[in-house]
C-alpha cells in the first residue's frame, strides 16, 4: 500500500512537471511560418519581418514557407492539418480568416475552430491604380464614367480569387453601378505586370507593392480603400472622398497556431510576437510600407475576428459577390 501510494505520488509529480519543462524547452527545432500568398507580396513581407525577429526571440530559426493558391486557402488548410505543437504557425489575413468562409462554400475547415490566435501584426488599405498610358483617368469618378461609356466591361486585376483586392473591385463595381470583369492572378507581381503591359484596365493592389510603381510613374493611384488617407500617399483620396459612401476596407494580418497547442507555448508565442510588433523600428518599417501596427490583446482576437466574419458575410451576400 505504501509502495503504491509512493509510486502514485511520484507519477503525479512527474506529470506536474511536464508542461513547465515543455514550455521552457520549446522550441528545440526550427519553426515554420506558413504564408498563404506568394513571395514578394505584402503578406510575405510582413511574414518575413516577423519571422526574422521571432527567430532571435525564440533562439531557433523561423522559416517562412509560401503556400499560395485559392485565395490563401491552400496555405490555411495546410497549416490547419499539422500537429498542435507550435512548430507550424500561420500568418492569417482578413481574407483567409474572415472572408473566405463566405466565398468558398466547400471550405473543408472552420478557421475559428482550426486556429488559436496569437497576435495581430498590421493593418493597411488597398489602392486603386490605373495605367496612365492606356487610360487618361485621374479620379475614381472618371473611372466609373469611362466604364459606363466603354463598349466592353473594363477588366480589373487582383492578387487572387477571394482576396481583399477581389472584394475591393466588387465593391467598386456595385457602388459605381457598372460591370467589371475580374481577372485573378497568383500574386500582386503578375497582376501589376499585366496592368503595366496594358492587358488589364485597372487593379487594386496592396500599398507596399503598389507604392514603387506609383512613385515611378508606371501606374497612377486614384484612391485608397481605407476610411482615412494613407500617410505615405497623403494626396490620394479615400474611396469615401471619391463618392463611395461607406466604403471602408483595411486588411489586417495576424499570427495563429494550430488549435490544441499547449497553452504555455501559445502564451510564449503571443507574448514574443506582441513584443515584436511593439518595437519602434518594426513599426517604422511597417509605416514605410503603408501599413499600421495593429495591436490587439490575444484574448480579444476571437471576438474581433467573429465580428469581421459577420461583417464580410453580409457584404458578400448584400453585394452578390461570387467567385469567377
Amino acid at each position: 500500500m505504501i509502495r503504491s501510494l509512493f509510486t502514485t505520488l511520484v507519477a503525479l509529480a512527474v506529470c506536474a512537471g511536464i508542461m513547465p519543462a515543455h514550455a521552457q524547452t520549446y522550441p528545440t527545432k526550427p519553426v515554420t511560418l506558413v504564408v498563404p500568398f506568394p513571395s514578394g507580396g505584402v503578406t510575405d513581407i510582413l511574414g518575413r519581418l516577423v519571422a526574422e525577429r521571432l527567430s532571435g526571440a525564440l533562439g531557433q530559426k523561423v522559416v517562412v514557407e509560401n503556400r499560395a493558391g485559392a485565395g490563401g486557402n491552400v496555405g490555411m488548410i495546410a497549416a490547419a492539418n499539422v500537429p498542435a505543437d507550435g512548430y507550424t504557425l500561420f500568418l492569417g489575413t482578413m481574407g483567409t480568416n474572415a472572408i473566405n468562409a463566405s466565398l468558398y462554400r466547400d471550405l473543408p475547415i472552420k478557421p475559428a475552430e482550426a486556429f488559436a490566435p496569437l497576435a495581430m501584426v498590421a493593418t493597411l488599405p488597398n489602392v486603386l491604380v490605373v495605367n496612365p498610358r492606356t487610360h487618361d483617368i485621374r479620379t475614381a469618378a472618371e473611372l466609373i464614367a469611362a466604364a459606363k461609356k466603354a463598349s466592353r466591361p473594363l477588366t480589373y486585376g487582383s492578387f487572387g480569387n477571394g482576396s481583399s483586392a477581389h472584394i475591393s473591385g466588387a465593391l467598386l463595381a456595385v457602388g459605381g453601378g457598372v460591370s467589371l470583369n475580374h481577372v485573378p492572378f497568383r500574386g500582386s507581381g503578375p497582376a501589376m505586370t499585366s496592368l503595366i503591359g496594358g492587358e488589364i484596365d485597372l487593379m487594386f493592389d496592396s500599398m507596399p507593392t503598389a507604392l514603387p510603381q506609383v512613385k515611378g510613374g508606371a501606374v497612377r493611384a486614384l484612391a485608397v480603400t481605407s476610411a482615412n488617407r494613407s500617410s505615405i500617399m497623403p494626396d490620394v483620396p479615400t474611396m469615401q472622398e471619391a463618392g463611395f459612401k461607406g466604403y471602408d476596407l483595411s486588411v489586417w494580418f495576424g499570427v495563429f497556431a494550430r488549435s490544441g497547442t499547449p497553452k504555455p507555448i501559445l502564451d510564449r508565442l503571443a507574448t514574443e510576437i506582441q513584443k515584436i510588433v511593439a518595437q519602434p523600428d518594426v513599426q517604422a518599417r511597417m509605416r514605410s510600407l503603408g501599413a499600421d501596427p495593429f495591436i490587439v490583446p490575444t484574448a480579444d482576437m476571437p471576438a474581433f475576428i467573429a465580428r469581421e466574419a459577420q461583417r464580410w458575410a453580409k457584404v458578400v451576400a448584400d453585394n452578390r459577390i461570387s467567385l469567377d
